[in-house]
């Protein structure tokens, strides 16, 4: 099949196990402290040499369509395009000492399990604070915006990286 309808479905059934599956997880008295997020991983296994021409709109009309769902009024929207903007620092800053092909795909098997942790670790560190500091939007709880940005970190964090290896995502 070809490489671009597979990272289409992917993308698509990202977004679809987000918004059909992981939002109706009861989380009881426990859902102010935190969220499940999994779609952030759609965007994440972009092409590392995107331009930010395309990046930025599609982190944007991603976080609308989860917007959607979620009834956020744009939380999703800024929180994807603040973490596609940081993305090409991070991976400057992770680069390999080979450097990267010329448009490679955030690849734990061409470039390393530890490359693509911290890839995903970083970036999703951004959309999460992001996020929370969005949802919170009072200065004077901004250590509330940060609680619950360090409790979605953590319990996020092995939602998107299991896929990953389950299914291999962007093998080969």
């Amino acid at each position: 099949m070809n490489p671009t309808v597979i990272h289409i479905i992917r993308f698509a059934a990202l977004i679809l196990v987000q918004v059909l599956i992981l939002k109706n997880v009861d989380l009881g008295s426990y859902a102010y402290y935190f969220k499940i997020w999994m779609y952030p991983l759609a965007l994440l296994m972009l092409p590392l040499r995107l331009p930010a021409g395309i990046t930025l709109p599609v982190a944007f009309a991603t976080g609308l369509v989860v917007d959607m769902f979620y009834d956020t009024n744009g939380l999703h929207a800024g929180a994807c395009v603040a973490m596609m903007f940081f993305r090409p620092l991070f991976v400057n800053i992770i680069e390999p000492r080979g450097g990267y092909d010329n448009n490679p795909l955030p690849n734990r098997t061409k470039l390393g399990t530890p490359w693509f942790l911290q890839y995903v670790a970083l970036c999703l560190a951004i959309f999460v604070v992001v996020y929370s500091l969005y949802e919170t939007f009072l200065f004077e709880k901004i250590n509330v915006a940060f609680i619950k940005a360090i409790f979605t970190y953590l319990v996020s964090l092995p939602v998107i990286i299991l896929p990953v290896f389950i299914f291999n995502f962007g093998g080969k």
